[in-house]
């Protein structure tokens, strides 16, 4: 007799927790719901925001994309985003991912992913062009992969800077050979000091941008070796007149050219008569001062 009154005191204990248990959890089913992790609970919340946002604080907390899909998309696009992106981003899955409705939201979710995993294959899903050639810029210095540089698309100097960035940190400028334009091999010289690269350029112009550009970079105008264009270019690039380089064609247009960015028409001045034969214009000096004031 004794052990059944022990007994039944034991179950009427339990019935009574079981009872305040449920007790609290339908009088406060969101608070029940998101400490204890019971998506069930959610749809005993009153108002709609409240059960959407239920799912949604349960989903994060337990990494749980499963739950995220119990929001109502259609009307909390918002919320269904917000929870797929943090789940996707955390666990790193593309996959999950791939619910978000935005579109830029769901770019910003594999960009962030390629840029944990730095896999290309992460960036490929991107729909924005700037993003996705960000995307593999990125992971391409990161793994120091040149063929991830050919993924680039949209922005070709960011192609060449690409190219170049990789080339530089290998060592090996012959990488460039993969850029159409001459921008890699520019940009492999300014950052190595290596001027013997800017001899294969064939174009003059954009030889001269080579060299000057190591001239500028290391502050030394002797890497011009007197080439006009490129001593323009220096002094362009150090807004200074005096290095302008004298008696020649560019001469003109950098004494113009800095003319007007320090917005002194002193600086024309300096072409000379003589300097107007390069140029087979009757008078420089003037299209000097006209540029200046109206500039």
């Amino acid at each position: 007799m004794k052990s059944f009154n022990i007994k039944l005191l034991v179950f009427s204990f339990i019935l009574i927790i079981i009872m305040a248990i449920l007790i609290y959890a339908f009088q406060n089913p969101m608070n029940f719901a998101v400490n204890y992790n019971v998506p069930l609970m959610c749809r005993y919340v009153d108002e709609p925001t409240p059960i959407n946002e239920c799912y949604y604080k349960i989903a994060n907390a337990t990494k749980n994309s499963d739950v995220c899909k119990k929001i109502n998309s259609t009307a909390y696009p918002t919320i269904w985003d917000d929870c797929f992106f943090n789940i996707g981003t955390h666990r790193t899955d593309r996959d999950t991912c791939s619910y978000i409705i935005r579109v830029p939201y769901r770019d910003s979710c594999y960009d962030i992913i390629a840029n944990i995993t730095n896999d290309s294959d992460d960036c490929e899903l991107i729909e924005d062009k700037i993003i996705i050639d960000n995307c593999y810029f990125r992971i391409a210095n990161a793994v120091n992969d040149e063929q991830i540089c050919k993924l680039i698309n949209y922005h070709f100097v960011q192609k060449s800077l690409c190219y170049s960035t990789v080339a530089v940190n290998k060592g090996d400028y012959t990488i460039c050979a993969l850029d159409e334009s001459s921008e890699c091999v520019a940009n492999y010289a300014k950052a190595t000091g290596d001027t013997s690269v800017c001899n294969g350029v064939i174009e003059a112009n954009e030889k001269a941008r080579c060299f000057s550009n190591v001239a500028t970079e290391r502050n030394n105008p002797d890497v011009c070796n007197n080439e006009p264009n490129c001593l323009s270019n220096f002094a362009i690039a150090h807004n200074d007149e005096t290095l302008c380089p004298k008696n020649s064609f560019y001469s003109v247009s950098c004494y113009m050219i800095i003319a007007n960015k320090k917005n002194d028409t002193k600086i024309c001045d300096l072409i000379t008569p003589e300097l107007d034969r390069y140029t087979d214009q009757k008078d420089d000096k003037s299209n000097c001062y006209n540029l200046v004031k109206n500039g």
